[in-house]
């Protein structure tokens, strides 16, 4: 059920990305190209094989890697189709959030990327251990700003290169409300020090497209 969660979540991700290229008049051939090169860009990149459980192989999907795919999808198609680039850039800022809200069902499903120790209301409860409900909250804020990303979107058009920030930025506070931490800085996870990573090139990359 995880990895059918996992897949559902790349593949409406990616029906969404369809659609704005399908409003944005690009050919319905073209658009669907684009869509399945992100899904599947996404789902290789994010894709987590634990190979040293061989033969008892287990799966999991890294978020973090899935946003590296979705910036090596765009970087290729600016590259290799110029004319519906900015066009796709648009589409997967605006769709990466619902594919991340989606995506955090399988954590709830399996009891991962739980939040801290907790016991008030609303707790997630996994194997008698109560947690602060982090995935739930992940759930509902990433769907809420995949509602206000369209909507800038489709309204304020030149304003959708600040939009990763805000996503990267919600997700960057919300990892605090989870145990992890052991990166360089040691109040950060690795998580959080990918993600500011990834604001940074994304401040150098973003420059061209205000």
């Amino acid at each position: 059920m995880y990895i059918l969660i996992n897949v559902a979540a790349i593949l409406l991700g990616s029906l969404s990305v369809f659609c704005w290229l399908r409003h944005d008049k690009i050919k319905p051939k073209s658009a669907l190209a684009l869509a399945v090169f992100l899904a599947a860009t996404i789902f290789v990149l994010g894709l987590d094989l634990h190979l040293k459980t061989w033969p008892t192989l287990k799966i999991s999907f890294s978020a973090i890697r899935g946003v590296i795919g979705a910036g090596f999808a765009i970087i290729v198609i600016q590259k290799c189709s110029p004319k519906d680039y900015v066009r796709f850039l648009r589409a997967t800022i605006v769709s990466l959030p619902i594919m991340y809200a989606i995506s955090k069902f399988s954590c709830l499903y399996v009891g991962c990327c739980h939040g801290f120790e907790y016991t008030g209301p609303l707790a997630y409860v996994h194997d008698g251990q109560s947690y602060f409900p982090v995935q739930l909250l992940e759930i509902i804020i990433f769907g809420l700003l995949s509602i206000i990303f369209a909507f800038i979107a489709k309204k304020k058009q030149k304003l959708y290169v600040y939009l990763p920030y805000a996503a990267l930025g919600v997700k960057f506070l919300l990892d605090f409300c989870r145990t992890e931490r052991g990166g360089p800085v040691s109040f950060l996870s690795w998580n959080q020090v990918f993600l500011l990573i990834i604001m940074l090139v994304w401040a150098n990359y973003a420059r061209g497209h205000r």
